[in-house]
């Protein structure tokens, strides 16, 4: 196995914590976590994640184009189901009003003694 260098970066001790904790619950170790990580980032799998190089603004974009897209889409289906169910619902007023009408015209009108 290759030597291995003792690497350093700033985070917030909260955050440190918070990470090491969240690894002790995987069963794993901060140091682990961290060593999978940079092999992943290595091997490109993080890119997609990631918001760095020349080209981020436009990954941003597509991501932040694609949430919006699917969030109006979300939308939309549930307003088209809602739009749908107050038009079937007043059809049904409007189909009980008619009956009504129907019925007072057919039938015969009662005549007032005078």
């Amino acid at each position: 196995m290759a030597p291995s260098i003792l690497a350093t970066f700033k985070l917030s001790p909260d955050q440190w914590e918070e990470f090491k904790a969240r690894a002790n619950t995987r069963d794993t170790n901060a140091s682990q976590v961290l060593k999978r990580l940079v092999a992943e980032y290595l091997e490109g799998h993080l890119d997609k994640y990631l918001d760095t190089g020349t080209d981020a603004p436009n990954r941003i974009d597509g991501n932040l184009d694609a949430r919006i897209d699917q969030r109006i889409d979300k939308r939309l289906k549930h307003l088209d189901v809602s739009i749908d169910r107050r038009i079937d619902l007043r059809l049904k007023h409007l189909d009980a009003k008619t009956n009504r009408i129907d019925q007072g015209v057919d039938q015969p009108k009662k005549r007032i003694a005078a």
